[in-house]
């Protein structure tokens, strides 16, 4: 019996030692957003414009996405249809920079991805799941 465990517990050190460059990812939508003001903004990063992109935890082809922005001026949506996303270096994808723009120079306090569908995506079985409701994310200090 001894002998076993000691056998048992020697296996498991070894398989925790070749394994130890192991990671879990998840991720909870399918794409997520990074955002500053598009330039001219005002000094107090007012602007009617907003410079964005999607992330996501591995390269997709194609991502479609419902994009909502809380602001001092009120609330904005937007749609986003067929936009790819592809490997950065650290095995994450982006989107390249896009531009919306607002009736008037507002400050976004938040924006986010609140739905998104994906295809391409190898890792993470986002295809199968189709259409993905996000959740909101909790924001720390001001978005920009």
């Amino acid at each position: 019996m001894m002998r076993s465990l000691t056998i048992a517990f020697g296996t498991m050190l070894a398989v925790m030692a070749t394994s130890a460059g192991a990671q879990a990812r998840t991720e909870f939508c399918p794409a997520t957003l990074w955002y500053r003001p598009a330039i001219p903004a005002t000094s107090d990063g007012r602007s009617s414009g907003l410079v964005y992109g999607l992330v996501a935890g591995a390269p997709r082809t194609i991502v479609s996405a419902k994009i909502v922005a809380e602001t001092d001026g009120g609330w904005y949506a937007w749609d986003v249809a067929s936009m790819p996303l592809t490997e950065r270096t650290n095995k994450e994808a982006e989107s390249t920079r896009r531009v919306v723009t607002f009736d008037k120079a507002v400050f976004v306090r938040h924006a986010w991805v609140v739905q998104a569908r994906t295809s391409g995506d190898a890792l993470y079985g986002w295809d199968a799941v189709g259409e993905a409701a996000c959740g909101i994310p909790s924001f720390g200090r001001a978005s920009y």
